[in-house]
């Protein structure tokens, strides 16, 4: 008789096959833990579906098991849900789904509702909740929101116009590796800024 294996079980076999450079049996692993609901797995399987990683590339099924993955509360399968509505000019659903990848504490999808809510696009132009998501996602450490915040400031977009306010957030940015923030350093400095 052979042992029943839980889903964390199936995780953990998984993780190791991968460590190992056993990809496909990784993969297998994954599966059978996401088709016993556990979430994580789920996105896993998503994301080998979406890229083609020891399964044929299959985008209908990668949504499913994100969408799976969302309805059991993963915040970045709701996030990739909000993608690939994106992705089809959906903008509305992609709204929604990245609100709900925000609301979970994601502050890339935090950056994606700042976005949106800054142009308009599936949601009302409301410059006050896009400034307001922003900051939330910088101060969630997510890089490009610090980045696209020094940019604001050092332009006047939606804010008063502060080079300070700009200096302090495109440092922010580029102590976390972000590339733009280091060219406008880079710049603002040149120009005895």
């Amino acid at each position: 008789m052979g042992k029943n294996y839980t889903a964390e079980d199936y995780m953990d076999m998984a993780m190791a096959e991968f460590e190992k450079g056993n990809q496909d049996d990784g993969v297998k692993y994954f599966y059978k833990a996401a088709e016993m609901g556990n979430a994580v797995a789920m996105c896993n399987v998503g994301t080998f579906y979406l890229n083609g990683i020891s399964l044929d590339r299959d985008p209908e099924k990668a949504f499913e098991w994100y969408k799976k993955a969302a309805e059991a509360g993963h915040e970045f399968a709701m996030f990739q849900i909000g993608e690939f509505y994106s992705a089809q000019q959906n903008d509305v659903e992609a709204f929604k789904w990245y609100m709900k990848s925000a609301e979970s504490g994601a502050n890339y999808a935090m950056t994606e509702v700042a976005t949106m809510y800054l142009k308009g696009a599936g949601v009302a132009k409301n410059e006050n909740e896009g400034l307001k998501w922003l900051k939330k996602a910088a101060e969630f450490q997510h890089a490009p929101a610090m980045s696209m915040l020094g940019r604001m400031y050092e332009l006047g977009i939606v804010v008063e116009q502060d080079i300070h306010e700009a200096l302090k957030w495109y440092v922010e940015a580029a102590n976390l590796g972000e590339e733009h923030a280091q060219e406008r350093l880079k710049v603002l400095f040149d120009e005895g800024r």
